[in-house]
C-alpha cells in the first residue's frame, strides 16, 4: 500500500519577532520546520503498515531540509513541488489543492494525510478539497487510525467529542495535534535523510481552471458565515458557484 503525507513548512515560532520599526513579524533569523501534525501524520501513515510513504510539498529549494526531516521521521521517498507560478498561488487552498491532486493521480496512494491546518492560521481547506478532486473519503480531525485491509476504523474530534467510524480505502485523513506526541528521528534515520534522494516535479499552477482574482480579504475573519452542507465534491460545488457569484473567480 502506498501512503502519501501533504506538508506545509512552517516558522520555528522561537526565532520569530515583531518589528515594531517595521510593523510587520520578522522572520529572517527563523528556519522553516515540519509541523506537528505533519509529523503525526507520518507516525499513523507508519502504524498502517505501508510499503512506501511519499512525503510531498508545495515549497522552495530552500525548504527541502523540511522534506528531509520527514524522512527522518519515516517518510521513504521525497517529492518537491516546484513551479514558477506567482507566490499568491502558493497562498490560495483551491489552486494548492488542484496543484496536489494532480500529482496525487500520478502517485495513485490509498491514503493521503494532511495536517488539521497550517501552524500560521490556515483554513485548513486543502484536504478536504483535495478528497473531493480525488473522490477519496475525508476522515476530519482525526485522532486515532488502525487498518484491516481495506477498511480504515477511525476517532476524530467533533466540538471537542471524541466520535469513531469506518471507511473503506481509498481515504483524504487530515490528523489533529490531539493524535499525540510524534517522535524525535534517530540517529539513523537523520543519516538516513541526509542522503534520501529528492524528486522534482514541475507543475505549472496556471494551467488551473480557476482564475484568481484576489487571494486576500480586509474583512474580519469572525464574521458570520453561510454553512455549506453535503458531500464533500456537493460543497466544493456549492463554494465555487457562490465565489463566481461574487466575481471572486
Amino acid at each position: 500500500m502506498k501512503v502519501c503525507v501533504c506538508i506545509k513548512p512552517a516558522w520555528e515560532v522561537f526565532d520569530t519577532y515583531f518589528s515594531s520599526s517595521r510593523g510587520e513579524i520578522d522572520t529572517s533569523a527563523a528556519t522553516r520546520q515540519l509541523p506537528v501534525a505533519e509529523r503525526l501524520g507520518i507516525d499513523l501513515a507508519s502504524q498502517m503498515s505501508p510499503d512506501e510513504i511519499v512525503a510531498v510539498s508545495w515549497t522552495d529549494a530552500a525548504d527541502e531540509s523540511v522534506l528531509r526531516q520527514a524522512a527522518a521521521v519515516g517518510a521513504t521517498r521525497l517529492v518537491r513541488i516546484e513551479s514558477e507560478s506567482p507566490h499568491a498561488y502558493t497562498m490560495d487552498p483551491l489552486v494548492v489543492s488542484r496543484v496536489l491532486a494532480e500529482l496525487l493521480k500520478s502517485i495513485g496512494p490509498e491514503m493521503v494525510f494532511f495536517g488539521h491546518r497550517s501552524p500560521e492560521g490556515g483554513s485548513g481547506a486543502v484536504g478536504p478539497m483535495v478528497a473531493a478532486m480525488l473522490g477519496y473519503a475525508l476522515l476530519p480531525r482525526c485522532v486515532r487510525l488502525s487498518r484491516d485491509g481495506d477498511l480504515v476504523t477511525f476517532s476524530c474530534l467533533e466540538d471537542g467529542r471524541e466520535i469513531s467510524g469506518s471507511a473503506r480505502l481509498p481515504v483524504v485523513v487530515t490528523v489533529h495535534p490531539a493524535a499525540g506526541s510524534p517522535k524525535s528521528p534517530s540517529p539513523l534515520g537523520i543519516r538516513r535523510a541526509i542522503k534520501a534522494p529528492l524528486e522534482v516535479v514541475r507543475i505549472d499552477a496556471q494551467r488551473s481552471e480557476v482564475d484568481i482574482r484576489a487571494t486576500g480579504t480586509n474583512e474580519w475573519k469572525g464574521r458570520a458565515r453561510q454553512v455549506l452542507e453535503g458531500s464533500p465534491a456537493q460543497m466544493v460545488q456549492m463554494l465555487k458557484a457562490q465565489l463566481r457569484e461574487r466575481g471572486a473567480i
